[in-house]
């Protein structure tokens, strides 16, 4: 066997394993792995010192590709009404979780985001496991600096 016979079956190889891995995340056969979302780490060790924090959770992002065909105005509502309905939708299931388990949160349908207040290891996990949901990430504090202008 010559070595074009060797590349090109390493080729067609190569080829079908893409295929494959393509093909399956494109008809939206994903494993659970692929869809749950990832509780972060520091999180994660945050809960088990601490027994409780405040954390957010991420959701799909709505599709806003057809605001760029409208006019301003239209722009403005169909943008904020389409926000609006998909953090509705994408974040019933955990918000009725949430209620469920007398957990506080507020929902931020902007960056269809809900921050939860006070929540256990327990909580993040299972918030983690709705197919909605990207991300389960820690509180981050952000420090902006002011400065005065006189003119």
């Amino acid at each position: 066997m010559g070595r074009r016979q060797i590349y090109a079956g390493l080729g067609i190889l190569i080829v079908v394993i893409l295929a494959t891995t393509v093909s399956g995340s494109v008809s939206g056969q994903l494993s659970p792995e692929e869809t749950a979302a990832i509780v972060e780490q520091a999180l994660e060790e945050q809960l088990i010192d601490e027994g409780t924090a405040d954390f957010v959770i991420q959701f799909q992002q709505a599709d806003l590709s057809q605001a760029y065909e409208l006019g301003l105005a239209e722009r403005r509502q169909y943008v904020y009404e389409t926000l609006k309905a998909s953090a509705e939708e994408t974040q019933a299931e955990a918000i009725a979780y949430l209620e469920s388990r007398g957990l506080s949160y507020q929902s931020f349908f902007a960056g269809n985001e809900l921050y939860v207040y006070a929540g256990d290891l327990q909580a993040a996990n299972d918030l983690a496991e709705m197919q909605q949901a990207v991300a389960v990430r820690a509180v981050r504090d952000y420090v902006v600096a002011l400065s005065l202008i006189h003119i």
